[in-house]
């Protein structure tokens, strides 16, 4: 099989996933702006946004840099180096995360208070608990 073949095959997969999940995406948000107030339903996406911003700081760029590093390291044939950027890479998003995930847990209380202006604090600790594992 050509590489051409493969490309359009495995392109076309990917499409259809994307597709797929957005259509399942679309059916859960209309499901859930049905089943919860105006008031639940926008404090639900608040809360959303908020760890998708802390996501920022768990993150830090470094998965492009990893990207762009293993290629360079997989031109130069030197698999040590991608095996321990890896490792490295990871290992600070998941204790960046763990933390991050730690200081929001037990300041739920107060941010639900401050920040929303809510109770929002068991939506925020539920939210926070993925956040490590997630991404």
């Amino acid at each position: 099989m050509s590489y051409a073949r493969m490309l359009l095959r495995g392109s076309t997969a990917i499409l259809a996933m994307h597709a797929v999940a957005g259509i399942i995406a679309y059916a859960l948000r209309l499901f859930i702006a049905r089943s919860l107030s105006l008031e639940e339903f926008g404090m639900l996406y608040a809360v959303l946004s908020f760890i998708g911003f802390l996501t920022l700081f768990r993150d830090l760029g470094f998965g492009p840099a990893l990207a762009k590093h293993t290629a360079d390291f997989s031109a130069k044939k030197d698999h040590v180096s991608i095996k321990s950027s890896l490792i490295l890479v990871v290992a600070f998003e998941i204790a960046a995360g763990i933390i991050i995930s730690a200081l929001v847990f037990a300041l739920a209380d107060f941010i639900s208070l401050h920040y929303f202006k809510a109770n929002t604090s068991l939506l925020l600790k539920i939210m926070v608990s993925s956040f490590t594992i997630s991404g």
